[in-house]
This record gives structure tokens, sequence and C-alpha cells, in this order.
């Protein structure tokens, strides 16, 4: 196979990250912020009230939960992923060829047809090609070679037909 473009697969604590960001429907800064403004308004609702030790109390309870929606649970998640799927073939060869995509380790060799991809994104200085709705070839940006990364998304889009997505 003629490979248009190589990269390395790297699974680590930082593409379970980039996966579970990707996947996320809601972004959980966005459950934060939600939580710390409800957190608010209760406290303000208790004051009004006189209530100003329960208002107080439910203020710091959201604010705790939203801070930890936040900024916690994507960090907290992304190990517990890594862990789960971690196997001794971690580091795997990609390579893109005008038919498909070869992935190969030291003990599996696998072909991904370019029309079995579902989303190509781009997350947290990761690209993710999903093969399924939880599944994806995670790599970084910085180990594709062949051509730099405008001509790489000219490829895959070319190839699969998949806009590049950013999430936020």
């Amino acid at each position: 196979m003629e490979a248009r473009f190589t990269a390395k697969q790297v699974w680590d604590v930082r593409a379970a990250r980039a996966l579970l960001h990707a996947m996320q429907k809601t972004q959980l800064w966005k459950i934060g912020a939600a939580c710390a403004i409800l957190g608010a308004a209760l406290l303000a609702l208790c004051l009004t009230l006189g209530l100003k030790t329960l208002g107080w109390m439910c203020f710091a309870v959201l604010a705790l939960i939203g801070a930890f929606a936040a900024f916690g649970a994507e960090p907290l998640a992304a190990r517990n992923l890594f862990t789960q799927r971690r196997r001794r073939w971690d580091v795997a060869a990609l390579t893109f060829g005008e038919e498909h995509v070869e992935a190969r380790s030291e003990l599996w060799r696998c072909d991904f047809r370019y029309g079995r991809f579902c989303r190509f994104a781009l997350c947290r200085g990761r690209y993710l090609l999903f093969y399924t709705n939880g599944q994806a070839l995670a790599f970084a940006q910085e180990s594709v070679e062949g051509g730099d990364a405008r001509a790489f998304e000219g490829f895959i889009k070319e190839k699969t037909g998949l806009s590049l997505e950013q999430p936020r």
C-alpha cells in the first residue's frame, strides 16, 4: 500500500480526554455554569425570604457541584476510560493510503475503509476518526507526516466526505 500520510496513534490519558470531550452532547463547563447560576438564584431567593443559612448552603453545594462538573469530571472520566481500554498495544502506526487506513501494532493489523468512518474531529490537539460512536483512531496533529495539517484534513475530507469538526 502506498502511503499518502502516516501517523502514530498513542492511547494515553490525553487521547482518552479528547475522545470523551468530542463525544459530549452538552459540554461539562456549561453544566457547571448552570449549577453556579442556579445556586446564585437560590441564594438570592432565600435571602429575600429571610432564609440566610439555607441560601448559603444551597449556593455552596451547587457551586461545588458546578466546579466538579466544569473542571473535575472530564479528567476523572478520561483516566477511567484510559484504564478500561488500556492494552499492551497502546501504540499503533497508521498509514493513510488511497483506499483505506491501515493500523498496525506489534500484535495486530487492521484495515479501515474510508467509507467506514462516521466522524472526523480535532479535539484537544488530537485528530479523531470515528469508526463507531464511541470508538476512534486518535492521533496527535504533530504525528502526521506526509504533508501539513491542511493537506491532511483535505485528504480525509476527499476520501470520507466528512468535514472537520472542532468541538469547543
